[in-house]
């Protein structure tokens, strides 16, 4: 039979002063607490697993109080008499939860545009970036994209003709509202992909049948030298597709 152990008392962790090496004072139930040589002291559980002696780290005293660390022992030990590993178990949940945030609408939106920092050109990078912080972060920003529902990107989507931005007399705003969804398709692409989900939620919209058709109207002629040569830089100089592509439009683009 082993030793039986005195249990600690909150005085007695209290005024546990450190000494030139690490030691532990014990609880009882594999809890002890260590007491390091620059004053930390930091609650472990010791327990068999497998045939194999284990430590499980809970935290800091006094962040972690000992009526809270006798609770996790407890927590720790019913998980050994189930079969599972505590330590184990913690890793997963921490994957779990770490997956959980990258599934964050916002967070794979940020992920997305970071790879298409690669090959787009900056400016058309910043349109993009400016089209989904207007119309589709604040809706979606903070919800798991396997919550994200048909109706909510329906309803997003009609929201954006509503939404008053500084160039709204002179947009488009049904092409504006194709875009955006272009752009949501886009990032649920990615997202499958990346194994962030399975369902294609945005392949089951057809545009034509949420939307009224728009006129789009007449686009007025670049006539000012500037305007054309930024034109032309836009479409042909940043480029960042295959270069074969990009001699061709800048063949086009010089010979019109």
């Amino acid at each position: 039979m082993g030793r039986m152990v005195a249990p600690l008392s909150t005085l007695k962790v209290k005024n546990a002063k450190p000494k030139e090496k690490l030691y532990r004072l014990s609880d009882g139930n594999g809890l002890v607490l260590e007491v390091k040589p620059n004053g930390k002291k930091v609650w472990r559980v010791r327990y068999t697993f497998a045939k194999k002696a284990k430590t499980y780290t809970i935290g800091e005293y006094p962040i972690v109080s000992l009526a809270e660390a006798r609770d996790i022992a407890k927590e720790v030990k019913s998980l050994v008499l189930r079969g599972i590993d505590p330590v184990e178990h913690r890793r997963q949940q921490e994957r779990e939860i770490i997956l959980e945030e990258r599934k964050r609408f916002g967070s794979i939106v940020q992920e997305f545009f970071e790879m298409k920092a690669q090959e787009l050109s900056p400016k058309y990078l910043e349109k993009l970036r400016r089209r989904a912080e207007i119309y589709i972060l604040p809706h979606l920003k903070d919800r798991s994209i396997e919550e994200i529902t048909k109706r909510d990107i329906v309803e997003l989507i009609r929201s954006v003709p509503k939404i008053k931005t500084p160039s709204t007399k002179t947009t488009d705003k049904g092409e504006t509202a194709k875009r955006v969804f272009m752009l949501i398709k886009q990032i649920w692409r990615f997202a499958i992909h990346n194994d962030y989900t399975e369902d294609d939620v945005p392949s089951h919209i057809d545009f034509s049948q949420i939307m009224p058709k728009y006129s789009a109207g007449r686009m007025k002629a670049a006539i000012d030298e500037r305007r054309i040569r930024e034109i032309y830089k836009t479409i042909v100089e940043d480029f960042k597709g295959y270069e074969i592509v990009k001699l061709a439009l800048r063949f086009l683009a010089l010979t019109a």
